[in-house]
């Protein structure tokens, strides 16, 4: 499964969800029958949800901008331009630290979308009783 699919979670609050394994929305429906037992007409929120890519979470501008400060407390204005990198050596060192991360951290947590409430009826209890 791709970092961008998108998959199903659930929650009773809105705020913290459920991780997002279910492939249907029906499936996270019946989960939330079974884990949290509602009575018909609560509310529960059924949402999308998706790791974020690890290019989202790195960023080879934050590392050079690191570098100028870091360059300019060390060299002042003499550090000037620290590190000249040209837009096609950025791209590449970019490729290289996400190819390089990639293996080494894992993105396990989800970003959740569209979340939307749910009203519990008596046919999605009967379905979450039938899947027991």
């Amino acid at each position: 499964m791709s970092a961008s699919t998108k998959l199903w979670c659930c929650s009773v609050d809105d705020e913290t969800f459920n991780s997002g394994t279910f492939l249907t929305r029906e499936e996270a429906i019946i989960y939330a029958v079974k884990e949290f037992e509602p009575e018909p007409g609560a509310v529960i929120h059924i949402a999308r949800a998706s790791h974020p890519d690890l290019s989202e979470l790195f960023d080879v501008d934050d590392l050079t901008e690191g570098a100028a400060c870091r360059a300019y407390e060390v060299g002042g204005d003499y550090a000037d331009g620290f590190p000249d990198l040209s837009v096609e050596e950025k791209q590449e060192l970019e490729r290289c630290i996400l190819s390089y991360l990639k293996p080494l951290v894992p993105v396990t947590f989800y970003r959740v979308d569209e979340s939307e409430p749910h009203t519990i009826t008596l046919a999605d209890l009967e379905m979450a009783a039938i899947q027991m």
